[in-house]
């Protein structure tokens, strides 16, 4: 856990809201209890260890990857904007933290101080990031290799897509994984230096992903050489936008292709439309109906892991990724 930024206790006291705090429950506007005050927060490996909960909860915030990829900055702010509302929830028959802890950051603040001010169109530049990226890398598997071995499922918030591919590395090992992408782009370019636009070409060459999955890709994201990979290659297949068929149709498609029973869950933010992300478009699917996807996916399968990414808090209103990704989460462990 040497990469792992822990919450301590003086700052999990800073997530209690206000009205939380009021001890004197006659003046208190509502007696619920809140997430902050009663979800486990672990702070060492011994912790994680112990902990009975089914989901860790940990975020990853770089958007080094987003950089390298010529993308829009901003995904390294999304756990930030995250935590304090999914901690300020209110308990209640709907929702519960019975089965999640909170695990913390992986550092990355080194790395993100050595790429302030670099660019990737600047080949000098996009080396030094490349290779910031592959430290993520080292960093993100060893932590998720400790989650997983313990049999607990990561969550996880980016961050960018980058980090799918040490996610998938810590979790094949001892064979390869299939892997559900809920993306408007595949994220298969070639797998020539690090970025978030290459991370399941590299598992793909490293043999981590046995099948991949798209949905919801944008037929004007596509290369040649991706729509040749999704045509001809038996471990690629993908669903499209466009396609007219509805969520029922679009999960099952998943399972026909995805034969395991268990796979890795990737949730690509600029799948929804207008969505603040790194690559924000006025095309996608609406928010519900991200959710009502994942929802009918956790309930078919079990994910190894969820990785929620590219989500750039800077490009929307204020707390509306805060927001969506609380309810997203939310959503995920209390299926």
């Amino acid at each position: 856990m040497n990469y792992v930024k822990f919450i301590d206790k003086k700052a999990q006291k800073q997530f209690v809201n206000h009205r939380s705090q009021i001890t004197n429950f006659k003046e208190r506007e509502d007696t619920s209890v809140v997430y902050a005050e009663k979800i486990t927060f672990l702070n060492s490996y011994t912790d994680l260890v112990r902990c009975q909960e089914k989901y860790v909860l940990l975020g990853i915030p770089e958007d080094i990857g987003v950089r390298a990829n010529f993308g829009r900055v901003g995904a390294s702010e999304a756990w930030d904007s995250f935590l304090p509302i999914f901690l300020s929830t209110q308990i209640n028959r709907c929702r519960s933290v019975d089965n999640i802890a909170v695990l913390g950051t992986i550092k990355t603040e080194d790395q993100m101080d050595v790429c302030e001010g670099l660019y990737s169109y600047h080949p000098d530049d996009r080396l030094i990031l490349s290779k910031c990226v592959q430290e993520i890398d080292k960093r993100v598997e060893q932590v998720i290799s400790q989650i997983v071995q313990l049999g607990k499922i990561p969550l996880v918030i980016g961050g960018g897509h980058n980090n799918a591919y040490p996610l998938l590395k810590a979790t094949a090992v001892d064979h390869a994984i299939d892997v559900v992408n809920i993306d408007a782009h595949t994220d298969l370019r070639p797998a020539i230096g690090r970025h978030s636009g290459n991370g399941f070409s590299h598992a793909l060459k490293d043999g981590a992903i046995g099948r991949y999955h798209a949905i919801g890709l944008q037929p004007s994201a596509l290369t040649t050489q991706m729509q040749e990979l999704i045509d001809h290659d038996l471990r690629i297949s993908a669903d499209f936008i466009t396609d007219r068929i509805d969520i029922t149709q679009r999960v099952e498609q998943v399972f026909d292709k995805i034969k395991q029973e268990h796979f890795a869950l990737e949730i690509d933010m600029d799948v929804v439309k207008d969505f603040p992300s790194s690559a924000q478009s006025p095309v996608g699917f609406s928010f519900q109906e991200l959710i009502d996807i994942v929802t009918e996916i956790v309930k078919k399968g079990q994910p190894r892991y969820i990785h929620v990414c590219e989500a750039a808090p800077v490009y929307g209103y204020k707390n509306q990724v805060g927001k969506a990704l609380s309810y997203l989460v939310n959503t995920l462990i209390n299926i």
